[in-house]
């Protein structure tokens, strides 16, 4: 038999009944804590303060009046107070047309209230956004009636009530309703986030940023320095405005991707981080998802023809973080899980950048010892083959210069062999001796040849008075 749900008198669950009793506990304390930013008393209001004033000025008036009886110094002084409110109203009215940027009916009416606020002491917040920054007095954003918010063309914002957001304002005038403030303040500009990577394993990130420590494949720490682009989702994924049209404003406003961004809350460490935080946050565990197909070895020598481990790394990081036209619901590629949370959040991101790759000290100086020596090997092994080949090469010369000189002393010999001659010992010497005496007479060919010409000469002789068979006389 089903167990029946259990029914309060209220006729609701303990679930439902325990929540709601969670969220009125919840508008109390934003009751409470709101109710404390103001602990001015009431007797020292500036609103009380005015109304007391027109009343006493009021029960003078009449006491006067009642005193003096009906006569036409009375009616003069009434009717000049009449005028005097009139006159009063009708200035404000035409100092308001000018006090403010505003062009509708409406507008003027809100802006000339507001300044009847101000004048009675009734007034609500009065606040200025430039470059995304909330400009204002002391103050301003505990007061708790109508007000005006004038945000610049950078700059955007969303309003809130004691209990709920209530809206995303743009650039321009915008009036808020009695108990509506300010949320947060939106640059709609690209911002930069940097984060620098660890020099040293005894380097520290701040709280306030992610860690960008990584390990490779083999179990090795390292770092780089991130760069994330980012901005306000324009709402279409076409390339951001940034000014290029002069006819239209220079940056686009998305009101949907304003009330996300600061609407949805991220959690790094039990704590909640600001919306701008969140683009570094995701380029961080890519990174890491990247870093881990990686070896240390490869990191640091490269990969080669192509692009460099980085590079790679960079262009995978862009292809799980930044949106292209690929994305669209009619293109072929699906956003990734980090385009979608980055969409929940209302945030574009535009670029991601990788750059210094940092290993510990101890790894570092591992790595170059590994390649000194690994250079010193090569490098004497190149020495010792350059010293063979030089050798050999030495030695080809040399049998070469042999082998030249041989074929230039037996030119002669050679040449009456082969014109059929048949000569003896003394004519085969003659033939030798005389290219070489024609050797000796070559320019460069030895220092000093002379006395070396003389002796082949002197031999040559000698050999011309031996007879045919190499023997002493002549034939």
């Amino acid at each position: 038999m089903p167990r029946l749900p259990v029914r309060t008198s209220f006729g609701k669950t303990p679930e439902v009944t325990c929540a709601r009793a969670r969220l009125i506990c919840q508008r109390l304390s934003l009751r409470i804590q709101s109710s404390q930013m103001d602990l001015v008393p009431f007797h020292r209001r500036p609103v009380v303060r005015t109304v007391a004033g027109a009343l006493l000025w009021l029960v003078v008036y009449l006491v006067v009046l009642r005193l003096a009886g009906p006569s036409s110094r009375s009616l003069a002084i009434l009717f000049d107070l009449g005028l005097f409110v009139s006159a009063f109203v009708v200035i404000v009215a035409l100092a308001s047309q000018f006090v403010l940027p505003v062009q509708t009916w409406s507008d003027r009416s809100a802006a000339l209230q507001r300044l009847l606020d101000y004048a009675l002491g009734s007034r609500g917040p009065v606040l200025f956004l430039r470059n995304g920054q909330t400009i204002e007095s002391k103050g301003e954003r505990s007061r708790r009636g109508p007000g005006v918010l004038l945000a610049d063309t950078t700059s955007a914002g969303v309003l809130r009530t004691e209990t709920r957001f209530t809206r995303a304002v743009g650039p321009g005038v915008t009036f808020t309703a009695p108990g509506e403030r300010l949320a947060d303040s939106l640059d709609l500009r690209p911002q930069v986030r940097l984060i620098e990577g660890r020099r040293s394993t005894g380097d520290t990130t701040p709280d306030s940023q992610p860690d960008p420590t990584a390990l490779t494949e083999d179990g090795i720490q390292v770092s780089a320095d991130l760069r994330a682009t980012f901005m306000l989702d324009p709402g279409h994924v076409s390339a951001p405005r940034r000014g290029q049209f002069p006819h239209l404003p220079p940056y686009e406003f998305n009101p949907r991707a304003a009330e996300r961004a600061v609407y949805g809350h991220a959690y790094r460490g039990g704590q909640q981080t600001h919306w701008s935080d969140l683009p570094l946050l995701l380029a961080v565990d890519v990174w890491r998802e990247q870093v881990k197909r990686w070896r240390l070895e490869d990191l640091l020598t490269g990969g080669g023809d192509g692009p460099s481990p980085l590079a790679q790394i960079e262009a995978a990081l862009e292809a799980r973080l930044v949106i292209s036209t690929e994305h669209t619901e009619g293109g072929q590629a699906t956003p990734t899980r980090e385009m979608d949370v980055l969409r929940r959040r209302g945030i574009r991101v535009l670029r991601i950048e990788v750059a210094g790759l940092h290993v510990p000290a101890e790894v570092r100086e591992e790595h170059l010892r590994r390649w000194r020596e690994e250079w010193g090997s090569a490098v004497e092994e190149g020495v010792l083959e350059a010293r063979g080949r030089g050798q050999e090469a030495r030695w080809q010369g040399e049998l070469e210069g042999q082998r030249a000189l041989l074929r230039e002393v037996t030119h002669s010999l050679r040449a009456e062999l082969s014109h059929g001659g048949r000569p003896g010992r003394r004519d085969t010497l003659t033939f030798l001796l005389e290219d070489g005496k024609r050797l000796l007479a070559e320019p460069g060919l030895l220092a000093d040849t002379g006395a070396l010409s003389d002796h082949l000469r002197q031999l040559a002789d000698e050999v011309r008075r031996l007879g045919p068979d190499g023997r002493g006389g002549e034939s």
